[in-house]
């Protein structure tokens, strides 16, 4: 193998745990070339990471006409293509390209367009994305491994010397231990309360030695208001994507939903704070940080077989003890453990 293409085309944290394949292959390839396909929104997070050489958006695809496009991925020469994201659109151009290898799942009506098949249903959520996601690694290149860990990502200078100043002129304060608090996410699964949020932000500006910084998007400045007190600095809208890993790498902790934040956090160390419903497709068990260091915390109330509805009628996250969630984070604070 010595051009492979891997596909992945929605959110962050799709993106970050499917990031960790090209360290896969470049461990079992050395010397392959790693080009990814992804939206442009994902691209800033994905050229933080030195075993992709090349990425191709979705956005720069749109704007050839399909002949352009076919031409264009054949240009490449590549040996195999990962279709994480099953689309159709874009498998059928793989196909039309002549990839040799073209691996995907087995279970969509385009199927026959791969060659290396994976028959995993991705609904039953019996292991973890980041295995999902390997199981297709190896389909595709004939392999048998096991394990997956985060990606790894390298912070150029002049982005981490950018993304400081604008810390400190937030009120960033080096000195001091920082929580990172990131109430929202893209609505791919229940959030823990506003309210909850504010409880938890409250109990951390008792403590003396740590500051909370909140994140999040410019469309999630206002919801971040609603958390801030009078020490709390609010840095929601202030970086874009890329910036916003460089961001993070300031952080002790980092608490958040089940969003793609809290997957970049995981990847540069962190000790995360993670809320999950039980939802089956949206549990811990499929969407976990992919880290030891981690205190994970799902709803406290008895319920089976749960779905969306059920858990937004019962308000199950509201059932999450947040003494219980400070008293993880003082620990580790204070201890590192």
């Amino acid at each position: 193998m010595k051009r492979v293409l891997i596909v992945r085309t929605d959110r962050i944290g799709d993106v970050v745990l499917t990031l960790p394949l090209a360290d896969l292959i470049k461990e079992q390839f050395p010397g392959c070339e790693i080009t990814f396909l992804c939206r442009n929104y994902t691209k800033p997070v994905i050229e933080l990471v030195p075993s992709v050489e090349k990425i191709i958006t979705v956005e720069e695809l749109q704007s050839r006409s399909f002949m352009q496009k076919r031409l264009f991925i054949k240009s490449f020469n590549f040996d195999a293509a990962l279709m994480i994201t099953p689309d159709k659109k874009l498998s059928l151009l793989m196909y039309l390209a002549r990839i040799p290898v073209i691996a995907g799942t087995g279970y969509r009506f385009f199927s026959f367009l791969y060659n290396r098949k994976v028959y995993e249903h991705r609904k039953h959520s019996i292991k973890h994305e980041a295995g999902y996601n390997l199981a297709i690694l190896n389909k595709a290149l004939n392999l048998n491994l096991e394990e997956i860990s985060s990606v790894k990502f390298s912070i150029p200078e002049d982005l981490n010397d950018s993304v400081k100043e604008k810390l400190l002129a937030a009120g960033f304060d080096l000195s001091k231990k920082a929580v990172f608090v990131h109430p929202g996410s893209g609505g791919s699964a229940i959030d823990l309360p506003v309210q909850k949020f504010k409880e938890l932000v409250e109990l951390l500006e008792s403590e003396n030695n740590c500051q909370v910084v909140l994140t999040g998007s410019a469309n999630e400045r206002e919801l971040c208001s609603k958390l801030q007190n009078k020490n709390t600095i609010n840095c929601a809208g202030l970086f874009d994507t890329g910036e916003l890993v460089a961001a993070i790498n300031y952080c002790d902790v980092f608490v958040a939903n089940s969003t793609g934040p809290i997957h970049i956090a995981a990847a540069l160390g962190k000790f995360v704070v993670g809320f999950y419903p039980k939802i089956n497709v949206c549990s811990p068990v499929r969407w976990g940080p992919l880290t030891e260091n981690k205190a994970v915390f799902s709803p406290e109330i008895n319920c089976n077989n749960c779905t969306r509805k059920q858990c937004e009628v019962l308000d199950c996250m509201n059932s999450i003890d947040i003494e219980n969630v400070f008293t993880q984070i003082r620990s580790y604070i204070n201890t590192g453990k």
